[in-house]
């Protein structure tokens, strides 16, 4: 196929170039073609280099860019929810003191204790030596424990949250704990940190709330002091009879007979046989 020339300047003719450029000319033209492409080439280096220089030390940030997923985390204190962090392959979940929003608009003072506690360890601890004076005013003895339990748990003591709750459970038993009331949401919190659960596995189990225990003289226990029951009376010391001198070992008793004499008698002459003489 003959070749096709588009300079208007060249003539074909069979396949033939009539009037070819000299030598020169056309080696004129290349060299131009030549100094055309090398400026080209020479800018897109430059480009390159200065795009390199303006961000040095760039690396790619998907390889060096530390995973978040290895030390995300997540803690509602509000709500008592667990916080978690995995590391090394393994996941490890906490849960740590909180207590979610309730109705305090209930009657006796659960719900301004519960709501004073919410605000902060200080407000709570402060609103439960207010009312201990006047006995406490809450629905049962077993939320006072819970709520003193709780002001433990916010202090960060949690032997001695244990031991409140393991005595007043043991004490008054579990029953009069009702569904979103807070006594219950209380509870949960209390018992979701001793143990290592979420709330959700600790149910309130209703019921009737346990009584105050009050002894035989109308005495009330106060349900704080887990050695001492107020409802029983305080023994009194009963007076000791007066035992007197004792007897000592070297008396001697009244009914030993007194010695008897040991000096001799004197014997009178018998006169039984003898006359008087007449004078």
């Amino acid at each position: 196929m003959p070749k096709v020339h588009t300079d208007p300047t060249v003539r074909v003719s069979n396949g033939e170039i009539l009037n070819r450029p000299p030598r020169t000319e056309r080696g004129a033209k290349m060299n131009n073609y030549r100094q055309a492409m090398g400026s080209t080439m020479l800018s897109l280096v430059a480009a390159l280099v200065l795009s390199g220089c303006a961000n040095p030390g760039q690396q790619d940030d998907s390889s060096t860019a530390p995973s978040t997923a290895a030390t995300s985390s997540f803690e509602n204190t509000q709500s008592g929810n667990g916080s978690s962090s995995a590391g090394n392959g393994s996941e490890a979940q906490s849960y740590s003191w909180g207590l979610p929003a309730s109705d305090t608009s209930v009657a006796g003072n659960d719900g301004p204790a519960y709501a004073a506690l919410q605000n902060g360890c200080a407000e709570g601890q402060a609103y439960l030596d207010a009312v201990t004076p006047d006995g406490y005013g809450f629905r049962s003895p077993l939320n006072v424990v819970l709520f003193a339990a709780g002001l433990k748990l916010c202090t960060g003591d949690v032997a001695g949250a244990g031991q409140l709750y393991a005595y007043g459970t043991q004490r008054y038993g579990l029953s009069g704990l009702p569904e979103g009331k807070p006594e219950c949401e209380l509870y949960k919190s209390v018992r979701s940190v001793l143990e290592q659960q979420p709330r959700t596995a600790f149910p309130c189990p209703g019921g009737l709330p346990p009584e105050n225990i009050v002894g035989p003289a109308g005495l009330v226990d106060d349900p704080l002091t887990m050695d001492f029951d107020e409802s029983q009376p305080t023994d009194t010391p009963t007076p000791t009879e007066d035992p007197g001198t004792p007897t000592t070992a070297t008396e001697t008793s009244s009914s030993e007979s007194p010695a008897e004499s040991t000096e001799p008698t004197q014997s009178l002459p018998d006169t039984s046989g003898q006359v008087s003489p007449t004078l």
